[in-house]
């Protein structure tokens, strides 16, 4: 806001400047994706393997969104939104790491791909 002060723009009209710009322009964003397959073949396996989605859901840092969605038995996407591309990758192994670690405690097993791959 300085910038347009400093120019001769009044700083009530500086504010306002501020204002609709910080309402109009998006900041930007990476989006990606990566899955996860998750058996647990124990008792309550599938209570178990809600603990380690969980885990995995589990963000921590602004404007990061991560969310896991079922894709079929038992795969589980995960995606994640992130203001730059090295953030989000890190958060999608991380996040993956976390449900793997949670779910062979559990007594079952886990096993990233960051891109869809069929089981021949």
């Amino acid at each position: 806001m300085s910038i347009l002060t400093d120019i001769g723009i009044r700083k009530e009209f500086a504010e306002m400047i501020k204002k609709v710009a910080e309402e109009n322009l998006k900041k930007p964003q990476v989006d990606i994706s990566g899955y996860i397959d998750l058996m647990c073949p124990v008792e309550n396996g599938i209570d178990r393997i809600k603990n380690a989605l969980n885990a995995a859901g589990e963000v921590d840092g602004e404007e990061i969104s991560v969310d896991i969605t079922y894709t079929g038995a038992p795969r589980y996407r995960i995606h994640v939104i992130a203001p730059d591309y090295k953030k989000a990758e890190n958060i999608l192994k991380k996040s993956a790491q976390s449900a793997i670690e949670v779910i062979e405690k559990a007594g079952g097993t886990g096993k990233f791909y960051r891109y869809s791959e069929q089981n021949t």
